[in-house]
């Protein structure tokens, strides 16, 4: 009884030089399309009428010999691959009987990809000196954004860089003027005409 799996896994090739060795033969299919298990070519070399059957290891493969078609091994042989209805039988097929030791590995696999370097690593956090850390590539991070006041509006820069009013520190302009020292305000001193509340 044929086992449909080993049939399936069966090609059948036409168009064969009469000079065409079965090594040769199982030697393209493997560096084409996959581990070869099996090979038997027939026919009658004096009417150049020469066939064959190649099982491949997997269906994998056996789609790949398919897709053969139409190529050329050797100088003369234009070979056509189809679907194969029987099976190769006996072991005396088997691609390890064949002369000539083993036979070249299978074609590879596709390569993988190359490794790609990914964006670099967030920026660390700002150094104890107040300057922006380097990044994972030796770059100075750019500093962040300042965050936004009560009021919606972003904060204010460094002290030096805002008004009075802001926190800096004006210089005195005499004795009745209110100025911050250490963050606490003096009050102003109590005069004729006293600021009036707005």
């Amino acid at each position: 009884m044929m086992d449909p799996e080993q049939v399936a896994r069966t090609v059948y090739v036409q168009g064969l030089d009469t000079e065409t060795a079965p090594r040769e033969l199982a030697e393209f299919f493997q560096a084409n399309a996959g581990l070869v298990k099996k090979v038997r070519i027939s026919g009658d070399p004096s009417r150049g009428d020469l066939f064959a059957f190649v099982e491949m290891d997997d269906l994998d493969g056996a789609s790949e010999a398919l897709a053969l078609s139409g190529c050329t091994i050797g100088p003369k042989s234009r070979i056509r691959v189809s679907t194969a209805n029987i099976p190769i039988t006996g072991d005396k097929c088997l691609v390890e009987h064949l002369p000539g030791g083993p036979l070249p590995p299978p074609k590879s696999a596709t390569p993988a990809a190359p490794f790609a370097r990914g964006a670099p690593a967030a920026p660390a956090a700002s150094s104890a000196g107040g300057a922006p850390a380097a990044d994972a590539w030796g770059a100075q991070a750019a500093p962040a954004p300042a965050a936004a006041s009560a009021w919606g509006a972003p904060a204010a820069g460094p002290a030096e860089a805002r008004g009075p009013g802001w926190g800096a520190e004006p210089s005195p302009v005499g004795a009745s003027a209110a100025y911050t020292a250490g963050n606490r305000a003096t009050p102003m001193a109590a005069g004729p005409n006293p600021p009036r509340s707005v």
